[in-house]
């Protein structure tokens, strides 16, 4: 028998860990993201301009992104609608490095080895776009429906973060209506918990304004109000929407930016609270804030690390050291 792997929860409050990689500023980061929106909404052209500011390393409407090969599977076009698309979405040339194929294998079944494949030729490929999901997936008829789309979508999961990709997938709504926007994806609620991030376009037909509802495993819920015209999207507001900001960095922590010596600390958190003749902290939280805000630390110049001895908990801070500028002497 296999024994558990655990780790106490202590230990693992004071453990750092690298923060989220985001291909999109708040929006979008490694792992599946899936899209639901109604016929004719504007998902498509939605999905392609995320394509092109990726390609780019262009901002998506107000949000950052990591430029990043690009793999836009468009399985319900053609390439001759794709080309009409970038006509009216491009100023000038469109970037190299977005491909785009109208045909894919099934997941399951050629889809994962073809995704492997093209990653192994692209190194720099970061986002996949499966538009739509219903094109790569075969009915299981021996699993139920949450089974079966929990199966889909895991594979999918875990080729992803296998090998780094952001794969977001297009869906459809359900017809009838709900006052949960999440809960009109077609399909089982599998879907959902197999996915890191859930996204809902909704668009009343002749109208130009639609909404963008978005929710995650490491985000808050936001709504993207925007308007739709001739095939642009344009961002009108965050009505409502809930962005990551940085979080209120403690006191404590800027003692510690304040203190640090030259080069280098280590010791237990009540050394810690000694040497900085601390009075307004206890040691129970030293680690705590420590490890809360080990990127904060960093980002000014502080390398914070943590482990443990067989009779000590052990803290050590390290003054990060930039290498000098070259200078060319002979401009």
């Amino acid at each position: 028998m296999k024994e558990l792997e655990t780790v106490s929860a202590n230990t693992l409050i004071a453990t750092p860990f690298e923060p989220l990689k985001m291909l999109v500023q708040n929006l979008i980061g490694e792992g599946i993201t899936i899209i639901g929106g109604g016929s004719k909404c504007g998902k498509s052209w939605l999905m392609l301009k995320l394509c092109l500011a990726v390609a780019d390393g262009a901002p998506f409407f107000d949000m950052e992104t990591e430029q990043a090969d690009v793999l836009y599977l468009c399985l319900e076009d053609s390439f001759r609608r794709l080309q009409e698309r970038l006509f009216k979405l491009t100023d000038n040339d469109a970037p190299e490095n977005l491909h785009m194929a109208v045909s894919a294998g099934v997941i399951g079944n050629e889809l994962e080895d073809q995704i492997r494949d093209f990653k192994d030729k692209h190194p720099n490929l970061r986002l996949i776009v499966v538009d739509t999901l219903q094109m790569v997936r075969e009915q299981d008829p021996y699993l139920n429906a949450y089974a079966d789309d929990y199966k889909c979508l895991t594979r999918l999961k875990a080729l992803a973060e296998s090998i780094g990709l952001s794969i977001v997938l297009v869906h459809h709504l359900r017809k009838l209506g709900s006052s949960d926007p999440f809960e009109m994806l077609t399909g089982s609620t599998g879907l959902q918990g197999a996915s890191d991030t859930l996204m809902v376009l909704k668009r009343e037909r002749g109208t130009n304004t639609g909404i963008l509802y978005v929710t995650g495993r490491d985000m808050e819920q936001q709504k993207l109000t925007m308007r739709f015209d001739k095939g642009r999207w344009a961002l009108q507001e965050r009505a409502d929407a809930i962005q990551i900001q940085e979080e209120r960095i403690p006191p404590f922590i800027h003692r510690v930016l304040k203190w640090m010596p030259p080069e280098h600390w280590q010791g237990t958190a009540t050394e810690l609270i000694e040497a900085m003749s601390e009075t307004e902290i206890v040691p129970t939280a030293v680690t705590k804030l420590l490890n809360q805000h080990h990127v904060f630390l960093q980002e000014n110049g502080i390398e914070y690390a943590y482990h443990r001895t067989r009779d000590e908990r052990l803290i050590t801070l390290t003054r990060i050291i930039s290498e000098p500028e070259v200078v060319n002497m002979d401009v």
